[in-house]
């Protein structure tokens, strides 16, 4: 009986130093934003908080939106050259040189 309960209190101790090691690595719940910048402990107004993040969140949707006109307009020219390139090829086949074939062996010639 004691061994059982010495083991269960030091895997009960193990367990609680794996908790505060992983608790004491994760991210702040609310991290503390200064007002000033210069390290006060205030906390910024929620309504400035939520306008600030707005207008990140604007500026990041304004640059995806770039991106993605930037990949449409590469696709659409992309894709115009390969229209092309295959009207090319239908149109005017290309100066292939036909591989010269050896003639068939002759069955009586071994």
């Amino acid at each position: 009986m004691p061994a059982t309960l010495l083991r269960f209190l030091l895997l009960f101790a193990l367990l609680l130093l794996g908790y505060a090691s992983a608790h004491a690595q994760t991210p702040a719940e609310r991290p503390t934003a200064t007002v000033t910048g210069f390290g006060d402990p205030e906390p910024m107004d929620p309504r400035y908080a939520q306008a600030a993040e707005l207008k990140e969140l604007k500026t990041q949707l304004q640059t995806l939106l770039q991106a993605y006109d930037q990949l449409v307009m590469r696709y659409n020219a992309q894709n115009a050259q390969l229209q092309q390139l295959e009207r090319q090829q239908t149109t005017s086949p290309a100066n292939r040189v036909r591989a010269l074939r050896t003639p068939p062996v002759a069955s009586g010639s071994y």
